[in-house]
């Protein structure tokens, strides 16, 4: 129970603070920047990376299911960029 406590809040903070989180300003702007983006930062990579071990780590339907949530995501994430859609404290 801890530990999700403790992931909860990491995650919290981790998400209310922009700040930290420096966008690879080498690659522009424009779909090739966006396709070009993941694979300059190790952050990224990692992450693709964990996603990938998670779902083989699980069964049946989940190791499709997992990075199919993760592809969904990314989808929404370009969808709400397409509309202009701004976190707050974001730059």
């Amino acid at each position: 129970m801890k530990r999700h406590v403790l992931a909860l809040t990491t995650l919290g903070i981790l998400g209310i603070s922009p700040g930290i989180a420096l966008a690879h300003p080498l690659t522009g702007t424009g779909l090739g920047a966006g396709l070009v983006h993941p694979m300059l930062g190790a952050d990224h990579l990692l992450a693709m990376v964990a996603i990938g071990i998670w779902a083989g780590m699980q069964k049946g339907r989940m190791q499709l299911a997992l990075p199919g949530v993760f592809l969904v995501a990314l989808l929404g994430g370009i969808g709400l960029a397409q509309t202009g859609f701004q976190l707050p404290l974001g730059g």
